[in-house]
């Protein structure tokens, strides 16, 4: 098995706000832009990043732009990866909406400065760890295919490395990014949103994992329960509120670890899409 990493790269959410609906989360029931108070924002920010850190994470912080209102989102620009020298490198995104796209250069610069290979997407839609996620104890990829990933950016990453792929189709517009809907949180243990998925999905996943955790699809939806982080195979984080999630965690061996990252629901993300890991 190998490790988890233990380094995070997160973005002060300097200007977070709702501008735009690129998702069906940033409305409200009246179809107007929801509004974000910029104060609990940033205060729910700085305890999240306490909470990595006392778990062991090592944090890592991007000034945000506040051209760049989801910014914060910091799981969605990069994806890390190992190349096939064992290095650690970042495929740069091509965000889906062009509301976004002039976030990567902050991340790009980033890399650079730190001597880390960075490689861009180019001709397809590509959101990074938004729809990549990594089962860092094989160190095999979940590769997510739905309105904001498309193969092409993974047949790029082929190219750069020898990273075994797991392809799995995500259905509906609730769950744009696979994050919003699956969860893995050790090498035997996922937690996933049935619905989100094709049926050959879910059975791809029925075979990759021993246990299969099934989240509410209220519980994702109103709580955003599959956006979750494991730290370590053991610490869970996720946003407060879910009542049968920390339950199912707790039956398994994990350990819930709730904080409250409301304001970043109102533009459709959580925990996992807060940070960035790498090694």
């Amino acid at each position: 098995m190998f490790a988890w990493p233990k380094r995070m790269l997160m973005v002060r959410p300097n200007g977070f706000r709702v501008d735009y609906a690129i998702n069906p989360y940033m409305l409200d029931e009246h179809g107007q832009l929801k509004k974000v108070d910029p104060i609990l924002a940033m205060k729910q920010w700085e305890t999240l990043k306490k909470t990595f850190e006392d778990l062991g994470q090592t944090v890592e912080v991007i000034e945000g732009d506040p051209a760049f209102p989801d910014m914060v989102f910091s799981a969605n620009q990069t994806l890390p990866y190992f190349d096939r020298d064992g290095r650690q490198r970042f495929l740069l995104a091509s965000m889906h909406a062009p509301q976004r796209r002039g976030e990567v250069a902050s991340f790009a610069k980033w890399a650079v400065a730190r001597d880390i290979p960075a490689d861009a997407v180019v001709g397809c839609d590509f959101e990074g760890a938004g729809d990549a996620i990594w089962n860092y104890e094989t160190r095999e990829l979940l590769a997510g295919l739905g309105p904001r990933s498309q193969k092409a950016g993974y047949d790029q990453l082929q190219r750069l490395s020898s990273v075994k792929l797991h392809y799995l189709k995500t259905v509906t517009q609730d769950f744009y990014h696979m994050d919003t809907c699956l969860a893995v949180l050790n090498a035997e243990t996922a937690a996933f949103v049935p619905s989100a998925f094709s049926a050959e999905s879910v059975t791809a996943l029925q075979g990759l994992f021993k246990n299969l955790l099934e989240i509410d699809l209220d519980e994702a939806r109103n709580f955003f329960a599959g956006n979750c982080v494991s730290i370590d195979g053991k610490h869970v984080v996720l946003h407060q509120g879910a009542a049968k999630f920390p339950r199912q965690l707790r039956d398994y061996g994990f350990i819930p670890v709730e904080v409250n990252v409301s304001e970043f629901l109102k533009s459709g993300g959580a925990v996992f899409c807060m940070k960035q890991r790498f090694y």
